[in-house]
């Protein structure tokens, strides 16, 4: 995925790191536009895992406790949400919204 910019979790990283950098009014608004996007929602979340993990062995290695925490916190919340996700795209019709699933990762985004 590197060198691949046409990869579609690669603009996600691009994102998710926008989305880390705003206010907590402006990730429940942007939040709200990208969950009905019922394509965009996986990649987003997988993308957010991705950089929480990153951010979580960054900061053990660097010993930070608080930091530590607050990433551990994201990833534990965005595991839950994939999984809502996965449940949500199997027991139900694609029709219907994932936003009561992104919610909880919109809430814990807070904590960054």
């Amino acid at each position: 995925m590197a060198d691949d910019q046409t990869h579609p979790l690669y603009q996600a990283v691009i994102d998710a790191k926008a989305l880390l950098q705003k206010t907590i009014f402006e990730r429940l608004a942007a939040i709200d536009s990208i969950s009905r996007d019922k394509l965009q929602v996986p990649l987003l979340v997988e993308a957010l895992e991705r950089i929480a993990q990153t951010g979580l062995e960054q900061a053990a290695i660097k010993k930070q406790a608080p930091a530590l925490k607050r990433w551990h916190q994201l990833l534990e919340t965005l595991v839950y949400t994939r999984n809502a996700i996965e449940k949500c795209q199997s027991e139900i019709s694609s029709n219907l919204s994932v936003l009561k699933y992104v919610d909880v990762s919109a809430i814990t985004l807070s904590l960054v």
